[in-house]
């Protein structure tokens, strides 16, 4: 053991593999990550890694097919939408929408799964009185229901790992970070102080719009 965390090289010392997972099996703890080589083949066989496809909406149009009037924010009433995580284990996530041409950020707790996503997304336009045209959202299996509020070919899906696709909304993230930071259970927090939240976030960003306009 004291060979192989000396880094001896294996001209020196050359166990067989056996002997080296046996170490490693025994050891794990004492062994750094560059110590652990990739198995041999031959006896041990190979292990065939997991192919596993990107996730993808069935029911949502392809964002390369959405106008460039969208893009370039020429239109109110063009949405994205998102949701934030707090602990791993938490019940409960934060879902945002945010406006693309004036930034205004709406946000409320919900349940994780995808019917609560979708009952939340209703409370919103609800709540806010939102037109909404569009609705631009990443691949997330939490959005399977979303066709369901918004037309299909309104509803656009970004590509997988790409949320840079939905930059407003992302950027709108940092500012909730702000106010609570990564691994912070959301549990833990109430409508009302969600609610307080955006507020403070919608008047710095139009307070920070005007600015750059002025």
């Amino acid at each position: 053991m004291s060979i192989l965390l000396k880094k001896i090289s294996p001209d020196e010392f050359a166990p067989s593999p056996s002997t080296i997972y046996k170490i490693i099996k025994k050891y794990p703890y004492f062994l750094e990550f560059d110590h652990i080589v990739k198995k041999s083949e031959g006896k041990y066989g190979t292990r065939k890694q997991k192919q596993t496809k990107p996730k993808t909406l069935k029911y949502a149009t392809e964002i390369s097919k959405r106008p460039d009037y969208i893009n370039d924010r020429l239109e109110h009433g063009h949405f994205e939408l998102d949701t934030v995580i707090g602990k791993i284990n938490d019940t409960y996530c934060i879902v945002t929408i945010i406006e693309r041409q004036t930034r205004m950020s709406y946000a409320m707790l919900s349940k994780r799964n995808s019917k609560a996503i979708k009952q939340t997304l209703l409370k919103l336009i609800k709540k806010h009185n939102l037109d909404i045209k569009t609705l631009t959202v990443d691949n997330g299996s939490e959005n399977v229901l979303l066709h369901h509020v918004i037309p299909t070919e309104r509803l656009f899906k970004c590509q997988p790992y790409s949320s840079w696709q939905k930059g407003s909304i992302e950027n709108m993230h940092r500012l909730i970070r702000y106010y609570i930071p990564k691994g912070k259970s959301f549990d833990k927090y109430s409508q009302h102080g969600i609610d307080y939240m955006m507020d403070k976030i919608n008047n710095y960003r139009q307070v920070v719009r005007q600015y750059k306009i002025t």
